[in-house]
């Protein structure tokens, strides 16, 4: 399911009178692609819902990892999650401060990659790529 239809179906709740953290039903997405069937392979299955912490944000996908043999209903975890996921989710910010933070700390300017993509170019050019000393 794609975040535009998300949007519009959240929306529709909306104009309908739902107010407070919308959300979508949690679903197993472990078979989706090779990197979440690897894990799978690992006994750890992906839950995944959306939420929209209110009227005015836009909804975000949230995924968490659930080992195979939990006993705990995916269900039931999803709920501390998206409680969680709400109190990190400050007014005016869609996504959860720490998620938030990581990206901003993560994140690497422009004009440092240039010089670490010039920095790296040289290199290869300047240096026998087989030398280990």
């Amino acid at each position: 399911m794609g975040s535009s239809l998300v949007n519009a179906i959240f929306s529709k709740l909306v104009i309908e009178g739902a107010s407070g953290i919308l959300h979508t039903v949690p679903i197993c997405t472990s078979n989706i692609d090779n990197a979440t069937k690897a894990y799978r392979d690992q006994g750890i299955d992906l839950i995944s819902f959306y939420v929209q912490k209110d009227a005015a944000s836009r909804p975000i996908r949230v995924d968490f990892p659930v080992l195979k043999d939990c006993e705990e209903k995916p269900e039931s975890i999803a709920e501390r999650v998206l409680t969680t996921v709400y109190a990190w989710s400050y007014p005016g910010m869609d996504i959860p401060l720490p998620v938030f933070l990581a990206h901003n700390k993560c994140e690497v300017r422009k004009g440092c990659a240039d010089v670490l993509y010039d920095e790296i170019i040289t290199r290869s050019k300047s240096q026998d790529p087989l030398r280990t000393c």
